[in-house]
């Protein structure tokens, strides 16, 4: 797993908890933060080896570079995304797993629907919310449905993958060149990319919280 971090406060911890609460569990959490100023690096420094993260910093470079180094980073053959202010439900890596294992290599790229998050609601109280039928829960797919198998054509239509959903071959990342270094839509050119040479499974369970707020990692417009 790997979280390019930059400033989240303490919505990092948030995005870490839910990790550690996966039903699956061989995995590895790598931090790359870029740079941040508000006390995370002090805070990851103190408390990776308790948190069971590895964690690097680098000068501010974009969150495309810390995905990118993050990835090279990786040992496993797979690699998942999560911004440091998103979450993951806790079957997310297990059914994304199972779907790819059962495409016998189909699919080389898994990605899930996911709930919209205002504000810091915890992970607990998302959960509670997706529980409770009398509560409306908002998705992230409410504009667009996607099909079970999806194409680089579908994609290119609709760009409604979001990054922190997704679980992708990291030899396949890596042979497309990675996060390209770009003002916006690095996110979108990616996934463009990988679809030219694989599809992808979709789960349409909400199994990731997509935090909406103009700071966002996957959707800022600027380099921070």
């Amino acid at each position: 797993m790997v979280i390019p971090s930059y400033n989240p406060g303490k919505l990092l911890s948030e995005a870490i908890k839910s990790i550690h609460m996966q039903t699956y569990r061989n995995y590895e959490i790598l931090i790359i933060d870029d740079g941040s100023t508000d006390g995370t690096r002090e805070w990851l420094e103190n408390n990776a080896d308790n948190l069971k993260v590895k964690y690097v910093f680098q000068s501010n470079a974009g969150a495309a570079a810390a995905r990118n180094k993050g990835v090279d980073l990786a040992k496993g053959d797979y690699i998942a995304f999560l911004d440091a202010d998103d979450i993951w439900l806790p079957t997310k890596l297990e059914l994304q797993v199972k779907s790819l294992n059962k495409g016998k290599g189909e699919y080389l790229l898994s990605f899930t629907n996911g709930v919209l998050v205002k504000g810091e609601e915890t992970l607990q109280i998302i959960m509670d919310n997706l529980e409770d039928k009398d509560k409306p829960t908002e998705l992230f797919d409410l504009y667009a449905k996607p099909p079970v198998k999806v194409d680089f054509n579908w994609n290119f239509k609709i760009h409604s993958i979001p990054t922190s959903s997704i679980l992708v071959s990291k030899s396949l990342f890596q042979d497309v060149g990675g996060f390209p270094h770009l003002i916006q839509g690095e996110d979108f050119v990616l996934l463009q990319l990988i679809l030219s040479k694989t599809n992808a499974v979709c789960l349409h369970q909400p199994l990731m919280g997509y935090r909406s707020h103009s700071n966002n990692t996957s959707s800022s417009l600027k380099k921070r």
